[in-house]
């Protein structure tokens, strides 16, 4: 579970290291920013943890963690949540639909609020998602169904390869109104 967070810290801090550089200058917004980045980076992970504790606590791995939370083993329960994720389906922001809904509000964030931390939270949880993506591409040369669970749509793999494409586009675009 360590690495686990570590990885997304690590990606929270790049991102914070990226926006800096190219503002060329250190300012309070831009510790304000960082937080919300790292924040951002762990965010999504909540995922999980809702499904297994709240809304599908008969789940086998839901079991084993809550046994686990109640011996007070709390990282070993978070570690097997994370470890075995792929049992647990329904997931909310892990789906299309989701980050389709999360870049229009992301849009008004990054473009309307006036909070550092707000952006950082956002650009971090849309560089977390598109991590995730991209990763399940290059393993298994196609995203998972549970991507596409909440809407009735089939994407070959070419066209899925083209969704996370204008959503990487996105992002950097996102980046860029940021600095």
């Amino acid at each position: 579970m360590k690495r686990i967070l570590n990885e997304h810290l690590l990606y929270g801090i790049l991102l914070g290291l990226i926006v800096a550089a190219a503002r060329f200058k250190l300012d309070i917004s831009l510790i304000t920013f960082f937080l919300g980045a790292l924040i951002g980076s762990q965010l999504l992970l909540t995922d999980y943890l809702f499904q297994v504790f709240l809304v599908q606590p008969d789940l086998e791995v839901a079991k084993d963690a809550k046994k686990l939370v109640r011996e007070g083993k709390y990282l070993d329960g978070l570690k097997l949540v994370y470890q075995r994720r792929s049992e647990i389906s329904n997931l909310t922001f892990h789906t299309i639909l989701f980050q389709v809904v999360f870049y229009v509000f992301s849009f008004f964030v990054v473009t309307s609020s006036y909070s550092a931390f707000g952006k950082g939270v956002v650009l971090a949880a849309l560089l977390y998602l598109l991590k995730e993506q991209i990763k399940e591409i290059n393993a298994q040369k196609e995203l998972n169904r549970q991507w596409f669970q909440r809407i009735n749509i089939n994407l070959t793999p070419k066209e899925q390869k083209i969704y996370v494409g204008i959503a990487v586009v996105l992002f950097v675009m996102y980046t860029i109104i940021y600095i």
